[in-house]
C-alpha cells in the first residue's frame, strides 16, 4: 500500500503551460501520478488536508494572506490560474480542488485488482467498489 499526501502531491505536480483546465490537471497529472504508484502497489490511499475554521493553522493561514479566490466548476473545465502558488494560498480554492480531485479519483479506472482510496472531508471514497458505485464510509463516530 502507498499513502499519498494529496496537498503535497498537488504542490509537487504543479501546473505548466500544457495544463489549461482543472480537468486537464486531474487527467494529465493526478491520475497518471497515482497510476505510477500502482505499478508497484496494489492499493493507493490519497489523504487530503482539512481546513477547520477554528484551528491554529487557520489563524496562521490568515496571517500569511489568502491568495486570489477562483471558483472551480464542478466539471473541472475552469481555467488553471497563471499564478498556481497564489491560487493554492486560498483555503477555499484548495478545499474545492481537493473535493474535485477526490471525485475524479473515485470515478477513474485504475486496472484490475487495483484499489484507490481517497478522503473527502470526513468521508472515504473507495475505487473500485461492488455494484459500480462509489463506496462511502463516514469517519465520524
Amino acid at each position: 500500500m502507498t499513502l499519498v499526501d494529496g496537498a503535497s502531491m498537488i504542490h509537487v505536480l504543479g501546473s505548466d503551460s500544457n495544463i489549461k483546465t482543472f480537468y486537464d490537471f486531474a487527467e494529465k497529472k493526478v491520475i497518471p501520478f497515482i497510476k505510477r504508484h500502482l505499478i508497484t502497489a496494489r492499493r493507493v490511499d490519497v489523504i487530503w488536508d482539512r481546513y477547520l475554521s477554528n484551528s491554529l493553522k487557520a489563524t496562521s493561514r490568515v496571517n500569511r494572506g489568502a491568495g486570489v479566490r477562483q471558483h472551480l466548476p464542478s466539471d473541472g473545465n475552469g481555467k488553471i490560474p497563471k499564478n498556481w502558488n497564489s491560487y493554492l494560498r486560498n483555503s477555499a480554492n484548495k478545499i474545492e480542488l481537493f473535493h474535485y480531485l477526490s471525485r475524479v479519483i473515485a470515478r477513474s479506472a485504475f486496472g484490475e485488482g487495483k484499489i484507490v482510496i481517497t478522503t473527502f472531508d470526513e468521508t472515504v471514497l473507495r475505487n473500485p467498489c461492488d455494484s459500480n458505485r462509489i463506496f462511502y464510509l463516514s469517519l465520524q463516530s
